[in-house]
């Protein structure tokens, strides 16, 4: 009995003891734009219904049509996953949006280079919630595209997560058939109806398309994401930077300041001041005669990106819809701000 009493009285003293430090613990930052913030936002699932209603479509034929080529549809129907495709909610600059990153991706954004500056495919937060689990990811929004990074059964992935003032730039990647402007030579699993061919047996995800680059509006956040849908945050997007954390567990760091060998000083590519007003810009190149969006320069290299599938050699897939050349300076010609 006396020994039960003292082993009692000593989990008691160690339960007080814990209390104590965990009172004089320092919460580490954990993140604003969380899963679980996203769970609170209202997206493309919340509104499905109503959208299928007022267009008269069944859930089986939007499934379908949203998950097909839609060069392989009638023409009716083609009209038909447009007008839904239209109805949904357009983002503007206080859309919670996001960006699936590869793991080895998540390096280039946390040491800033490039400036840190974010384009290509993209979703809104709301709209993928559900899209958590590798598997759920990489199956949901089509990952697995001609030279892909990501893998299935990987180590998980990378996602960004942000507020853009050039939100309303972003189009909707249409094919031709339905009146865009797209890439003839975007291929398979790219659908052409705006949304994702997604497999999961729900219908696809609205996504859209980031032709230029921009940086995120203060405060983004990079998050690693283990294979179960576990995040960690990475970085925060700070006084024009990406400030990097080198273990999960601390709190909010001070400012930090990457050391790279980038020069970007003569690239703009995103909303700057012209002229007193606000304006957005891509700056372009011509590399053999082809057209370009200069990223920046790294290491004396010019690093260009193009959503054409140019024929060259040393073209390379940067992501899906996106390809790039690292080029000698010296072979980059007619660089320009467009705007």
């Amino acid at each position: 009995m006396r020994k039960l009493l003292i082993l009692s009285i000593i989990a008691l003293a160690s339960m007080s003891s814990c209390d104590s430090m965990n009172d004089e613990h320092t919460p580490r930052y954990a993140g604003r734009y969380t899963k679980a913030f996203t769970y609170k936002l209202m997206g493309f699932e919340e509104s499905k219904e109503e959208i299928l209603e007022k267009e008269k479509t069944s859930m089986r034929d939007f499934q379908i049509w949203s998950t097909s080529d839609v060069n392989d549809l009638k023409p009716q129907d083609q009209k038909q996953i447009k007008d839904i495709r239209e109805e949904v909610k357009k983002p503007h600059d206080e859309t919670l949006l996001q960006k699936i990153i590869s793991l080895k991706d998540i390096p280039t954004y946390m040491n800033n280079i490039y400036g840190g500056t974010i384009g290509g495919f993209i979703t809104t937060a709301a709209d993928v919630k559900q899209l958590s689990t590798m598997q759920e990811v990489y199956d949901g929004l089509r990952l697995d595209y001609e030279g892909s990074t990501f893998f299935v059964n990987g180590a998980g992935y990378g996602v960004i997560r942000y507020y853009s003032n050039s939100a309303d730039k972003l189009s909707i990647p249409y094919a031709d058939a339905l009146g865009g402007n797209q890439q003839s030579s975007w291929e398979w699993p790219w659908g052409g109806a705006g949304f994702t061919t997604s497999t999961l047996g729900y219908g696809g995800y609205p996504e859209y398309f980031a032709e230029g680059y921009d940086v995120p509006e203060e405060g983004a956040e990079i998050y690693e994401v283990t294979p179960e849908g576990r995040e960690m945050l990475r970085s925060v997007f700070n006084d024009g930077q990406w400030e990097t954390y080198e273990n999960p567990d601390i709190p909010l760091p001070p400012t930090y300041k990457a050391k790279t060998t980038q020069s970007n000083d003569k690239v703009r590519n995103g909303m700057h001041l012209v002229r007193g007003k606000m304006t957005y810009i891509k700056t372009v190149a011509q590399y053999k005669n082809y057209d370009f969006i200069v990223r920046g320069e790294v290491d004396g290299k010019m690093h260009l990106t193009t959503t054409k599938k140019y024929n060259l050699p040393e073209l390379y897939v940067v992501e899906k819809g996106i390809w790039g050349v690292i080029a000698d300076k010296e072979a980059v010609t007619y660089i320009k701000e467009v705007y």
